[in-house]
């Protein structure tokens, strides 16, 4: 229900690159914590090695690996990809002068002001984001 609630409020893609020279982000797919039993609930993650995921060993034997994010696409759920559609969704009632969802300052980051001010300024038609 909170995740709901955040969708609406719109999010943020983020994508990022790191490595983990503190739990060598076992936390991800393998055990851990550590110190705790793989047969405790939450413990047992995924099928990687506890002795795997160290920055060290990728370094290596990947020193020139790169990564390249491509055909990221922004719209509507449905309407990124042809044959797709925009999908029909209510917004939350608002009463007179109010507006849904997240508000910002004035002065603030969002160009005018408001989040609707700011979204009205996207386009209509998803962009192809890539190279």
């Amino acid at each position: 229900a909170n995740f709901g609630k955040a969708m609406e409020r719109g999010m943020v893609l983020v994508l990022s690159l790191w490595d983990d020279f503190e739990s060598h982000m076992l936390w991800l797919d393998s055990d851990y914590p550590l110190d705790k039993d793989p047969s405790e609930p939450g413990v047992s993650r995924g099928s990687c090695s506890r002795d795997s995921g160290k920055p060290e060993d990728l370094a290596n034997t990947c020193p020139s690996a790169t990564v390249k994010f491509s055909k990221l696409r922004v719209g509507e759920i449905g309407s990124t990809f042809p044959g797709g559609g925009p999908v029909t969704t209510s917004r939350p009632h608002t009463t007179a002068g109010t507006t849904a969802g997240p508000h910002t300052t004035a002065g603030s980051d969002c160009p005018g002001g408001s989040l609707d001010h700011c979204i009205s300024l996207c386009p209509d038609s998803p962009p192809n984001i890539h190279d």
